[in-house]
């Protein structure tokens, strides 16, 4: 089996570290016959991979990500078999995709001892801090409930689209005082979280939504708008008309700072909000892009206080000479606005002169 550390560096250097580490670093040393020394030396080289495992398990336990159910079931008998409670000790991010389509009734068990074990699995990560869940699982809600409000110390968590027999009422003493991200992909949820007082969630500050229908139909924002400082949304439906969406978008979140969204035809506005960031669409054309970037000339009176554009580019825009030109035209564009372009990393790609 080929042995690669790491992409940047060749086998030859991490041998280099390791004859360091060791503490042999002197060319005659392997020209000395005495066996003693030899077995020195593989004795230190065991204890410094013994002390580079140690350190790597806090790195690789940290953040535990599952391609599916499967790959959740392994990890299931291997946390019950870690006698050196690595993931006790070190997992802070869990994430899991669930199954999108649970219609038989051994299906239905099968989501039924998932979410057994997952109440096993995080009753023994209590330095948890960030649980996703993505796509759609048949179960009956109340098992999810009671894992909220066991779990109450999340600090970001991904709400996965829940499918039941019925919406049950949530607990009005549900509480998740530490939660400041908060993804929900299923407008159901967002109704369901809803019917929660603003208290239940005093630290959330950043939100990503699918939308399924008009801004000032969304229960969540209205409930729970008020605090949020950051705001992502995803059109599910590529139908509507633009008019429908942000109008109500200051009074629904008067302290946001950070917009993000997949379209700039929704005539968003809102007075404080100093970041914009747009998504270009996974199929976007190259005689798709002046119309796409139509609506930038208007930015600064929807968005006075604006200072940052985002271009945020998907790595799943299939040419990347596409990615360049789409996101050097936004750049362009952007140039007679007065405002900083970034790229999704952040990286400033053009700056107003005195900036």
């Amino acid at each position: 089996m080929k042995i690669d550390p790491s992409p940047r560096f060749p086998l030859e250097i991490w041998g280099l570290v390791l004859r360091q580490a060791t503490l042999n670093t002197n060319l005659q040393f392997l020209e000395n016959t005495d066996s003693r020394l030899r077995w020195k030396t593989k004795r230190n080289v065991v204890l410094v991979c013994k002390g580079w495992n140690v350190i790597a398990a806090r790195f690789l336990c940290e953040h535990v990500s599952m391609t599916g159910l499967t790959a959740f079931n392994k990890f299931f008998d291997v946390f019950l078999q870690d006698k050196s409670a690595r993931f006790e000790r070190y997992t802070v991010r869990l994430d899991i995709p669930l199954e999108t389509s649970q219609t038989s009734k051994r299906q239905q068990s099968r989501a039924s001892l998932f979410f057994d074990r997952l109440q096993i699995v995080l009753k023994g990560l209590p330095n948890l801090t960030v649980l996703c869940l993505s796509k759609s699982m048949q179960v009956d809600t109340q098992k999810w409930i009671n894992i909220l409000r066991d779990h109450s110390n999340l600090r970001a968590f991904g709400s996965p689209s829940l499918i039941g027999p019925r919406e049950p009422p949530v607990h009005p003493q549900l509480h998740l005082p530490n939660l400041q991200l908060l993804r929900i992909t299923c407008p159901s949820h967002s109704m369901l979280y809803a019917q929660l007082p603003s208290t239940s969630f005093p630290k959330l500050r950043h939100l990503d939504l699918t939308v399924a229908g008009s801004i000032s139909d969304i229960p969540f924002l209205q409930v729970h708008g008020r605090n949020l400082t950051t705001l992502h949304f995803f059109f599910n439906h590529p139908y509507y008309l633009p008019k429908k969406f942000g109008k109500g978008l200051q009074t629904l979140c008067p302290n946001l700072r950070e917009l993000f969204a997949d379209d700039l035809q929704r005539k968003f506005s809102h007075k404080l909000v100093q970041v914009l960031g747009i998504y270009l669409p996974l199929h976007l054309k190259k005689n798709q892009v002046s119309r796409f970037f139509g609506g930038l000339m208007g930015l600064k009176s929807n968005f006075p206080n604006l200072k940052v554009f985002r271009v945020l580019s998907s790595m799943d825009i299939r040419s990347q000479s596409n990615r360049t030109y789409i996101i050097q035209f936004g750049v362009n564009r952007c140039k007679g606005i007065g405002v900083m372009i970034e790229d999704c990393d952040g990286q400033v790609m053009y700056a107003p002169p005195g900036w």
